[in-house]
């Protein structure tokens, strides 16, 4: 599994990204474990983005336009091409939310804290890219939380 974290607020796909996707894509090259070794296999991405207070930065990016940008950053770094993404889940959650956040990798969790400890006011960006599984298709909730 590869993930990465960086103190950056997203760009979606409305804006000009040609740094922004340099930049994710140095951030991706830093944070592989091995460099030399690109997967071929179906992959699932998650991206998480805990944002500062609406309040404070006005209006949030759609989640939607913001996946492109980071899936093409990652090209050639973890996988082939972003076609080999075969899930993706995307969340954005306000920065205070990380704390009660649950189910991250412990190594990851650490580095959550401590980022949010050394800069509490700045966007955090959470990707995740991993094997996938094969899962028949699952529908309702994405919580897992049932209808009432």
């Amino acid at each position: 599994m590869f993930y990465m974290i960086v103190s950056r607020r997203p760009k979606s796909l409305s804006g000009e990204t040609r740094e922004y996707k340099a930049y994710l894509h140095q951030a991706a090259l830093a944070h592989q474990a091995e460099p030399e070794h690109v997967s071929s296999a179906d992959l699932y991405a998650r991206i998480v983005w805990f944002h500062q207070p609406v309040a404070a930065v006005g209006k949030l990016a759609d989640v939607d336009n913001i996946a492109k940008p980071i899936l093409d950053a990652l090209k050639g770094v973890v996988y082939i091409d972003d076609r080999q993404v075969v899930r993706l889940a995307i969340s954005r959650h306000a920065v205070a939310e990380l704390a009660d956040s649950a189910g991250r990798s412990p190594e990851a969790s650490d580095e959550l804290v401590n980022r949010l400890a050394s800069q509490p006011y700045q966007d955090i960006l959470y990707v995740e890219v991993g094997r996938t599984t094969t899962v028949p298709p699952v529908f309702g909730p994405v919580d897992g939380v049932a209808y009432e």
